[in-house]
């Protein structure tokens, strides 16, 4: 709502500054589309106008028709426009047409700067959220995410987040740390949803050393309570104490069958053991039950590494 807020202001904005033009000179219209693109390709202002290219560009975005995506695509991609690059993305934005969205979909599996990131993520939330498109643009996204590696893929689960809002955790990597300190919450226990609110900061391997002691009071209290054994043995995992935290995923699942992340982690253990044929099996139980689509990606890759690598 903000993107859009500040869209309309800045349009509305240059719309009012040469309203007093546009009626003295019948023969120049804002929204003659002709007219704007030989103002963005020339030099200068265009003649009986004070519009300069940036205010053309956006002009077009918001006046242009959905046939007009390829022309500032390729403005997009061109040197020469290298400074109009944030007019352009915004003028994409407010296209909103399927072209414009794959256009700004293609510069993001780029390696852009974070600023410019930042603003194609604000011009496709614009194009995409609560529009008609959604659900197809959703599909396309977790395409490329699915499909890309590293920051790429990065960059799209990020974006994914932003526009689904991601309430069930469907985009979350990892462990769900705000779905754990709701069910700490819901249990009374503001002192573990403290603790949950800890493992989301990077941590370095000392403080997790420093957190067993509290991890194992939480179990001790809460003996059927599914979390404190997942914690616990998260903790365990990254300080590579693999067995005991195979003891503490697995009484996880003793007591919620639906933990995919102790499944995930028992099945990075068995890798590490190369027990591929045992790993494989937890992490397919992980995936049944997960509802994160990019740790279904993630464990599928280990599947996949795993069919390369030979038994022990």
């Amino acid at each position: 709502m903000k993107y859009k807020s500040l869209l309309l202001l800045i349009v509305s904005v240059l719309l009012l500054s040469v309203s007093n033009i546009s009626s003295q000179d019948h023969g120049t219209d804002i929204r003659d589309i002709n007219k704007l693109k030989n103002i963005i390709e020339g030099d200068g202002k265009y003649p009986l106008t004070l519009l300069n290219k940036n205010e053309a560009i956006l002009f077009l975005g918001y006046f242009g028709r959905s046939t007009d995506s390829a022309y500032l695509c390729n403005l997009l991609n061109n040197e020469k426009f290298k400074e109009n690059y944030l007019p352009i993305v915004r003028a994409l934005g407010l296209l909103r047409s399927d072209d414009s969205v794959l256009c700004l979909i293609q510069n993001l599996k780029k390696n852009v700067n974070t600023l410019d990131k930042l603003h194609i993520y604000d011009a496709l939330i614009y194009s995409i959220k609560d529009s008609s498109r959604e659900k197809n643009a959703i599909i396309q996204l977790e395409k490329e995410m699915r499909e890309s590696k590293g920051e790429i893929r990065e960059n799209f689960r990020q974006l994914l987040i932003r526009i689904t809002d991601d309430k069930s955790g469907k985009y979350i990597e990892g462990i769900n740390f705000e779905e754990i300190d709701t069910i700490f919450a819901a249990k009374g226990l503001p002192t573990e949803r403290l603790t949950s609110k800890t493992f989301a900061l990077s941590l370095k391997s000392n403080d997790y050393e420093l957190l067993l002691p509290h991890l194992e009071s939480v179990v001790k209290k809460n003996k059927e309570l599914w979390v404190g054994y997942l914690l616990k043995g998260y903790c365990l995992y990254l300080l590579k104490k693999y067995d005991e935290a195979e003891i503490n995923f697995k009484k996880s699942i003793e007591l919620n069958q639906r933990d995919s992340n102790s499944y995930f982690y028992l099945g990075d253990i068995y890798s590490i053991k190369g027990e591929k044929s045992v790993a494989k099996q937890y992490y397919e139980n992980g995936i049944k039950y997960s509802p994160s689509v990019i740790n279904k990606i993630i464990i599928n890759e280990k599947i996949e590494i795993l069919g390369n690598i030979p038994q022990k």
